[in-house]
């Protein structure tokens, strides 16, 4: 194989006086997720939503008022009124009053009036009922809202390369076509 050799050198000075020349100015472009990879953004990107946008339960089991609970033991469960199931993905609605229950799966968004589920392994149902047989604090198995990502946090710098994390995140905060990159840096 012939190697390639330079035969034509400049001097230190010429080249810096030849790069210096060059107007090479980002052009800021605006362009759909999809065909984002590979950009650099030409912006902070700050959300302007909470994710997730709910609290959710972190356990499968029952969303409850915590304090329903305080009194009750293995040989004493409490009785609550079960009203339904919000299975994950499900926007069912619910509000819990004393003495009720929800069934809620893991990730599900916790119902208006819980403050905490139960999980299922300290439970049992029986016609309508949910017996709790042991007490939980309030906020015991669920993540707040915005526990990822909370409302107002700087989540990509300007001058990031957009690889599939975050085209990821930009997708997760609602960012589809609002934010800029600059065309003659990606590659």
């Amino acid at each position: 194989m012939k190697r390639k050799e330079f035969r034509e050198l400049v001097p230190v000075e010429e080249a810096r006086r030849i790069i210096n020349s060059l107007q090479v100015r980002p052009e800021k472009e605006s362009s759909a997720l999809e065909n984002a990879y590979g950009k650099i953004l030409a912006e902070e990107i700050v959300t302007e939503i909470n994710v997730p946008s709910f609290p959710r339960a972190t356990m499968d089991g029952y969303a409850v008022r915590a304090e329903d609970t305080y009194a009750c033991s293995e040989t004493e469960p409490v009785k609550l009124k079960l009203l339904g199931n919000i299975p994950a993905g499900s926007d069912a609605r619910f509000t819990v009053s004393t003495g009720e229950a929800v069934e809620i799966a893991t990730g599900a968004p916790v119902p208006e009036g819980a403050d905490a589920v139960v999980m299922v392994e300290y439970s049992s149902e029986e016609n309508g009922t949910v017996l709790i047989s042991r007490p939980v604090t309030e906020g015991e198995n669920i993540m707040k809202a915005g526990s990822d990502i909370l409302k107002g946090e700087r989540v990509l710098r300007r001058g990031r390369k957009l690889g599939t994390r975050e085209i990821g995140v930009l997708a997760s905060i609602g960012k589809k076509k609002k934010f800029q990159y600059s065309g003659c840096l990606s590659g």
